[in-house]
């Protein structure tokens, strides 16, 4: 048996396994730290802030585009191109040297991911504004 010792509390424990060194969490610290890393599954940061943004000014301008399709088709599909050429752009640049999906780092990737989804989203009202009516 050796004594190891928590950085974090400073208590001195015993264990039988060697590998691990001699400065290790305790049984309690460690419970403590499993507790808070599941706790709320919503978190509000910058990614949830843009995407609420996002999805508000499309939903509006969707909206306004319908009501408005004389006026907005064009500029909703103008804009909706645009967000899902830099969405799918920015999202092929992430994922150039992976060819899995696991591989990709998806805390960078999902920004243009939001953005093609978004454009995409924009592009699909234009063309259930249009096909209808021709």
């Amino acid at each position: 048996m050796i004594s190891v010792d928590c950085p974090r509390c400073g208590k001195v424990w015993y264990s039988d396994d060697r590998h691990g060194g001699k400065v290790r969490l305790c049984s309690d610290c460690a419970d403590k730290l499993r507790q808070k890393r599941h706790g709320s599954p919503f978190r509000l940061d910058a990614f949830a802030i843009v995407a609420l943004i996002l999805f508000a000014v499309d939903g509006l301008f969707i909206l306004l585009a319908h009501l408005f399709p004389d006026v907005l088709a064009i500029p909703l599909v103008v804009y909706g191109g645009a967000l899902l050429f830099v969405g799918l752009a920015g999202l092929r640049s992430c994922s150039r040297y992976h060819w899995y999906l696991a591989d990709v780092d998806w805390d960078l990737a999902r920004w243009p991911l939001l953005l093609a989804l978004v454009g995409l989203a924009c592009v699909l009202a234009y063309a259930s504004l249009v096909l209808p009516q021709r």
